[in-house]
């Protein structure tokens, strides 16, 4: 014979009750469907717990109470796939609502199953447990119980197989325990908030009051006025332990979020709920080795990867009064922390345990639904480099791109703005095509990310324009950066340097060691402008056992277009040089010449009609 409980017993046993021994009914057939959903049972909500007598107490220390809900209990006779027994429907028994027991930390529902004609054995009926909905418009659901009822004064726990007299006064207690993060987990569909040992809160919000949410360390929080949304929310703040808070790509200043602190996630449900009027963000700080001027000037930023390409932005500065560490924040710093201050240095507070408020204004219609917001130093990024260059298409431009990333300052308190080490910078060619690159001798891409060193500076290496004549841009961008810096360069058609005079030399026939003296020359430039990036074009002039000169052939001697430019059609008279052959050369034909440009330092149309060449004789020397 199956065990009888002779009482209703645990720890949320608040109701003071008779208990009676009752004879085992006969067991009915037992549905395969009947089942418990919690946390503990059919892979339920993690934050939803049934309590005894329903089930043996669970362990809840890593868990947190919500309070302030308004559950309701909806009672359902079940049938299943032909498994009910006759005359068992699915029809709605009852719909109760919960009390809370606060210094219990628990919620119950009282249903006396005698006072419904229309409950029978050996039927199963559904104890589930929803939010936010009505009798006729069900909400979400956190868990439920499905329970067997034997006769008017026992039910049987399917999930046990024990069969649980009733109190004298035929009353079941269902006594169940909501935790921070049930609630948005069901209206999300699964998605899990308040994890454990993460600081949270969790908020089912009134658009017709003034709603004050703080995270139960008081570490964040936001204050939301009535009227804010046109509708009633489910708002959960969590703590976020990834680091970066945001990543460098989008918030490329440096961020402030050491110790776990500084890093939250704000997330509502609906999401789609319109948001009429702006919230008041805050979060508590650890300053570390920041200086009083440095902790004046720190600012929200807030990132969401599903709005405006997930581009961070500073929130402005508003009182957070709601936060017990708001005390330390805008204006002057309070008597204990000079204090403190005095004992370490001058101006740095070295405390790790000493928080500041910050607070932001977000914006109507843009400040929750499921967005990142953590601390930093606002910025703001400037050229540092030469604009507006002009070089040869698929050429390098004479000065690469460099940004200096600054802080704001703090006009009130005539600070100037100081240099952001360590700011994330990301340059991009925009327009036009063509790479950069750094190192100089790097692999060319169309994207480089670069650190800012200690004088908040950052340069490419390399910036070489598009094959296509025209205007080509490269921007820098620090994410949550007040503005970005584009550089413009004009790509012009590559140049052709060629000879094009004809080259003659005297003497045709030497002996080693010997001059020759060629031919005075003119170099024209038969494409676009020249623009050589380092400023030179060297001309180089060798003895090859061929006509076609390379810079493997012997070199002579060498000379430099005046600052490496010469315009498009324009040409340059060289006199003639004099050359001497080596001592070392051997009896034989050779040709001698000039190969312009022989370094390279222009990108040309043409590279293969850069030379001219003069056969001559040595002959072998007396001997």
């Amino acid at each position: 014979m199956p065990r009888i409980r002779s009482c209703i017993a645990g720890a949320v046993a608040l109701v003071a009750v008779s208990c009676q021994d009752h004879s085992s009914p006969i067991a009915a057939p037992i549905p395969i469907s009947a089942q418990f959903l919690d946390a503990m049972h059919g892979g339920g909500n993690p934050h939803f717990f049934l309590l005894p007598p329903f089930v043996s107490t669970p362990d809840l220390t890593k868990e947190t109470f919500e309070s302030g809900l308004k559950p309701s209990v909806r009672i359902t006779e079940m049938t299943a796939d032909g498994q009910a027994f006759a005359a068992c429907t699915n029809e709605q028994i009852a719909y109760l609502p919960a009390s809370e027991f606060t210094q219990l930390k628990a919620y119950a529902a009282f249903w006396r199953p005698a006072n419904y004609s229309n409950v029978a054995a050996p039927c199963i009926y559904r104890l589930q447990v929803e939010v936010l909905g009505t009798k006729a418009s069900p909400g979400p659901v956190l868990g439920f119980a499905d329970v067997q009822v034997i006769s008017k004064t026992t039910i049987k726990y399917l999930k046990t197989g024990e069969y649980i007299p009733l109190p004298k006064d035929l009353i079941l207690p269902f006594w169940f325990f909501i935790g921070q993060g049930a609630v948005f987990y069901a209206q999300s569909g699964g998605t899990d908030a308040c994890r454990v040992d993460r600081d949270c809160v969790e908020a089912v919000v009134d658009p017709l009051k003034d709603n004050v949410v703080v995270t139960k360390q008081q570490e964040a929080g936001i204050s939301i006025p009535a009227g804010a949304f046109a509708a009633p929310i489910t708002l959960v703040i969590e703590q976020q332990t990834g680091r970066p808070c945001i990543m460098p790509s989008k918030l490329g200043l440096p961020q402030f979020a050491d110790n776990g602190t500084g890093c939250y996630r704000y997330q509502r449900f609906p999401s789609d709920v319109k948001q009429i009027l702006n919230l008041t963000v805050a979060m508590c700080v650890e300053i570390g080795l920041l200086t009083h001027e440095q902790a004046d000037r720190l600012q929200i930023f807030r990132f969401d990867p599903d709005e405006d390409g997930g581009a961070a932005t500073a929130l402005q500065n508003a009182p957070a009064a709601f936060l017990p560490c708001e005390i330390t924040r805008f204006g002057l710093v309070p008597r204990f922390l000079n204090d403190l201050a005095a004992l370490v240095g001058p101006q740095v507070l070295h405390a790790a345990a000493i928080h500041l408020g910050v607070g932001g204004s977000c914006g109507v219609g843009k400040c929750l639904s499921s967005p990142y917001f953590t601390w930093g130093m606002p910025g703001t990024v400037t050229k540092n480099s030469a604009d507006a260059q002009t070089a040869a298409a698929g050429a390098a431009v004479v000065a690469p791109p460099s940004v200096v990333v600054m802080d704001l300052g703090n006009p009130t308190l005539e600070i100037p703005p100081q240099p952001i080490a360590n700011a994330t910078v990301i340059f991009q060619v925009t327009a036009g095509g063509g790479s950069i690159a750094t190192p100089s001798g790097g692999t060319g891409g169309a994207t480089d990310t670069l650190t800012t060193d200690a004088n908040g500076v950052a340069t490419l290496g390399r910036w070489t324009l598009g094959a296509t004549p025209g205007t080509n841009n490269v921007s820098a961008v620090i994410g949550g950066a007040v503005d970005t810096a584009t550089f413009t360069a004009t790509a012009t058609s590559p140049p052709d340097l060629v000879i094009s005079s004809t080259l003659t030399a005297s003497f045709l026939e030497v002996f080693p060691g010997d001059r020759i003296q060629l031919s005075a020359w003119t170099l024209t430039n038969q494409g676009g402008d020249l623009n050589s990036a380092s400023g030179l074009v060297r001309n180089g002039f060798y003895l090859s056992t061929d006509s076609t000169l390379t810079t493997t052939d012997v070199f002579l001697d060498d000379n430099f277009n005046t600052n490496g430019n010469l315009r498009a059609g324009q040409s340059f008279q060289w006199g003639a040089p004099t050359l001497t052959v080596p001592l070392n050369t051997a009896p034989g034909t050779y040709y001698i010449g000039i190969f312009v440009d022989d370094l390279n330092e222009a990108a040309e149309t043409n590279e293969s009609n850069n030379f001219q060449s003069v056969k001559i004789t040595v002959l072998s020397g007396p001997s």
